[in-house]
């Protein structure tokens, strides 16, 4: 058996190890001193909890309308309302910037969104503010304010709708519109139109468009002029209302309602209203992709893919579209 010589430096090698490590520990422990001098400590009683903090789009009517993309080419030129002067995006702007500061003061980070809306813009709620206006023959026999969801409207949406009709017309004072046949179209306003445009507000952002008042009424044009504050009271209270009652955390209540694609079974037409004895829109034929917006006493309305047509069709007269499960 072979034999090792002793390994007489193994003792003295130890001792130095020992003696470095404690140096190391002395030296630790006054960084560490230092350290806590330095950095004054969290008081006892600080406030750890998490605060969500509500995201809001006010969109101001028609402002930079000639600035909207290619894709909705087509309605640069809608430069809404125009009274004495003044364009309709100058009012919206006006309410506006004076419903900001309202809600920022509440805690609620604010957006203010031209006509253009960035590609798929998420946030708790997404206000359009516009007003209203006639031909002048009929100004004193039009009056009021309006407003609409979508009309794919989640849950949410519903909730600030009901939260304007609420508080709105409780601090301006203005009656409502019923006369707001228009409105029909302005559910597929492209600002709600995901499913058609890469420009508008994602699918789960709740949204409404609202028209504050008349600006070709002579009393409602009196108080947009000396009381703007009125109506930006209202603006704001009313999401404030609705902020209230939202919870940022129930997701399924931000989605819109499902249907599936249809396309026609054969040849026919799209409608203007939900039978047919109305006019015809124009024709349809298989492969037509068709979303569905609502449903009426066996009529679909839908929106054909690729077009800005929107009309009505038996719902019968559809087949739906095999392995399409998306809302896009």
């Amino acid at each position: 058996m072979l034999s090792y010589p002793p390994l007489r430096w193994l003792a003295p090698a130890r001792l130095l190890l020992l003696l470095l490590i404690a140096q190391l520990s002395v030296l630790a422990a006054s960084v560490a001193a230092e350290s806590s001098q330095s950095a004054p400590a969290a008081p006892a009683d600080a406030d750890t909890e998490f605060v969500y903090v509500p995201r809001v789009g006010i969109q101001v009517g028609h402002w930079h309308q000639d600035q909207l993309p290619s894709e909705q080419a087509r309605i640069r030129r809608d430069s809404g309302t125009y009274r004495q002067g003044v364009d309709e995006w100058e009012l919206n702007y006006m309410v506006a910037e004076r419903a900001q500061p309202i809600l920022a003061a509440a805690g609620v980070q604010v957006d203010l969104l031209p006509a253009t809306i960035p590609p798929g813009y998420r946030a708790d709620a997404f206000v359009s503010l516009h007003f209203d206006g006639v031909d002048p023959s009929i100004a004193d026999l039009r009056r009021g304010w309006k407003i609409t969801t979508p009309y794919l409207a989640s849950p949410n949406s519903l909730l600030l709708e009901q939260s304007f009709r609420e508080v709105y017309p409780a601090i301006t004072g203005l009656p409502y519109d019923e006369n707001h046949g228009s409105l029909v179209s302005v559910r597929a306003n492209y600002t709600f139109a995901w499913y058609r445009f890469e420009h508008a507000i994602a699918p789960e952002t709740p949204a409404v468009l609202i028209e504050l008042a008349f600006s070709t009424h002579p009393d409602e044009w009196i108080l947009i002029n000396e009381q703007p504050e009125l109506l930006a009271e209202g603006v704001a209270q009313s999401i404030l209302r609705y902020l209230e009652q939202f919870d940022p955390y129930q997701t399924l209540n931000r989605r819109p309602p499902y249907y599936p694609r249809y396309t026609p079974r054969e040849p026919m037409s799209l409608y203007d209203w939900p039978n047919d004895q109305s006019a015809a829109i124009k024709q349809i034929a298989p492969g037509n992709r068709l979303l569905v917006m609502r449903e009426q006493a066996g009529w679909y309305l839908v929106f054909v893919r690729g077009t800005w047509d929107l009309g009505w069709v038996p719902a019968e007269a559809l087949q739906r579209i095999p392995n399409d499960h998306r809302n896009r």
